[in-house]
């Protein structure tokens, strides 16, 4: 980056350094045809004028000389700038440090993120298993097999449908707050910061969420709706140990505060409590236990109501040539970008890793700072691909990518509108008639994992077949779908892969022709060993500095 820096500073002093010498150039074309006029005609009277041209004739040789080697010397730092590290090594014979950074990046980059997420995994297996407890303990008649994910699920949703199990289950669930250290094996401890003075048990928090008005008259077949949510919260405070008798119900409770739940406006209702737990890593004795406050929250839910370049161009004009676009990104190096990116994401989640090892967090910082480290590292293990590019046995892949991916993204882009239509379709016709299709997000994930082939059988067989049309519909669907995006999308995006593969192979073959820029480097005909090239790098700041003090200075002047 420095590098480049410089050069882009560089530009514009050669520009007017080689636009003052070519008008010299012009006035000494002049100068030179006089001075032959006089020599026909020569006379003893003007022979200090035509000394003195003879001296303007040789200084203006000497400034033309001076123009030609900063044009070799622009050219040499050119070429040094689009060399490879070994053929800076070679000219520099200075240890790779930053190649060797990279390494040891990488080296501890990866540790971090293993270290991160053997506690982040440690935490999401006892979070989950906190969850299943919790179920059981609080959810009645829950039942072991509901705890296995399986697809399609091995039961049904769980649910209540009427008002005598709506009861039940509110009931069961205070009653097994109020019992836990009675009835569990887990450690948790109620919430001891919102217990009163006169208080064992820290309170419940009950709410009702109801439309203001719903009413139907199934006579004439009319209704009447305000879709108002009212919110009515209580707090259940049980006193005596009436949670104790076998006869205890919630419902005599709820209507002494009335909470009349009407099952017309009924829309949802939540339980809510908070518990203390401790979560003890084993993975080596200096592991600090983790303290959890949880917020189990019991929810009925009847929302259905179903039951960069700057500008480099100066000098390439002067000379009469047109630098294209292509060349002007030559000077940017994406692998730099792509460095910056990914040490940025190690700084932030290396900052975060740090936050949670000293103060209290939720679940949105794991999750963020999983995030960072695992894209920085991610970043960090493309970047040494950077390195295989400098061998041409190795750099196949790099460079099949740099070509194939414009005309891929292109082709994705024209495959995309018809793999929207497909997608639409397929959830509005068959989401009704099959689990796979029952949403955009779900129907797209049955899609993709159809063009790969995966639970195609299946995706068949669980097909209802109660409506005849709409089966012959799923069939003709899919059948079309799969040839359309398998045997011919997937074949195209291969062909265009390999079209430029086989474009990459003929370059080291036949030599593409070059562009204006590289015309203009390979001039250059000096070979690293020659000791012509820049050795050394001063900083962009100090050169910004020199600049500064040389206007200074000539202002002063």
């Amino acid at each position: 980056l420095f590098s480049f820096s410089r050069l882009v500073m560089d530009v514009p002093r050669h520009y007017h350094s080689l636009a003052r010498r070519q008008r010299l150039e012009e006035s000494a074309s002049l100068i030179s045809a006089d001075s032959d006029t006089e020599n026909c005609c020569p006379s003893s009277g003007n022979f200090d004028e035509t000394e003195g041209d003879r001296n303007s004739l040789e200084e203006i040789a000497l400034q033309r000389d001076a123009r030609i080697s900063e044009e070799d010397e622009m050219r040499l730092r050119l070429r040094f700038f689009f060399m490879n590290p070994l053929q800076k090594w070679s000219v520099r014979h200075r240890l790779p440090w930053k190649l060797l950074l990279q390494f040891v990046k990488i080296i501890f980059v990866t540790l971090q993120l293993v270290c991160f997420g053997d506690m982040r995994m440690g935490h999401v297996n006892f979070m989950e298993e906190s969850k299943t407890s919790l179920r059981h303990i609080f959810l009645q008649d829950w039942d072991a097999e509901r705890d296995v994910k399986a697809y399609p699920p091995n039961s049904g949703p769980y649910a209540i449908y009427s008002m005598e199990e709506f009861y039940s289950q509110l009931t069961h669930s205070v009653v097994q707050y109020y019992r836990l250290n009675m009835t569990t094996f887990g450690n948790y401890e109620y919430n001891s910061s919102l217990v009163g003075k006169s208080a064992h048990y820290p309170p419940m928090n009950f709410c009702l969420y109801q439309y203001r008005r719903s009413d139907i008259y199934l006579l004439n077949v009319s209704y009447v709706f305000d879709t108002t949510v009212l919110k009515n919260c209580i707090v259940i405070d049980l006193k005596n140990d009436e949670w104790l008798r076998d006869d205890f119900s919630i419902e005599p409770l709820l209507h002494s505060k009335n909470m009349s739940i009407q099952r017309r406006k009924f829309l949802a209702a939540e339980l809510s409590f908070y518990l203390k737990t401790v979560y003890i890593r084993r993975a080596s004795v200096s592991d600090l236990p983790d303290c959890f406050l949880l917020k189990p929250i019991v929810r009925f839910d009847n929302a259905m109501h179903t039951g960069q370049v700057v500008d480099t161009m100066a000098l390439f004009e002067k000379l009469g040539l047109r630098i294209t676009v292509n060349d002007q990104l030559q000077f940017l190096n994406l692998w730099y970008v792509l460095i910056v990116v990914n040490d940025i994401c190690i700084v932030f989640g290396t900052a975060l890793k740090l936050i949670l090892e000293y103060r209290v967090f939720d679940s949105s910082l794991l999750t963020a700072t999983g995030m960072l480290l695992g894209i920085g590292t991610l970043f960090v293990w493309v970047g040494v691909l950077r390195y295989f590019g400098l061998f041409s046995q190795y750099n196949i892949l790099i460079l099949t990518l740099k070509r194939s991916i414009p005309n891929v993204m292109r082709f994705m882009l024209c495959a995309s509108f018809l793999y929207c239509g497909f997608l639409f379709c397929g959830w509005i016709v068959i989401g009704p008639y099959h689990l796979k299709f029952r949403s955009l997000a779900i129907t797209s994930s049955c899609l993709f994992s159809l063009i790969n082939g995966d639970d195609l059988f299946a995706t068949f067989t669980t097909t209802s077949d109660q409506n005849q049309t709409v089966f012959w519909f799923v069939v003709i669907y899919i059948y079309v779908f799969i040839s359309l995006f398998t045997y011919v999308i997937l074949s195209l995006i291969i062909s265009i892969i390999m079209d430029a593969y086989e474009v990459v192979k003929d370059r080291y073959l036949f030599k593409e022709e070059p562009s204006n820029l590289i015309r203009f480097i390979n001039q250059c005909t000096d070979t690293p060993n020659t000791g012509r090239y820049p050795r050394t790098d001063s900083a962009v700041f100090l050169r910004c500095c020199r600049n500064i003090r040389k206007l200074w200075t000539g202002s002063v002047r």
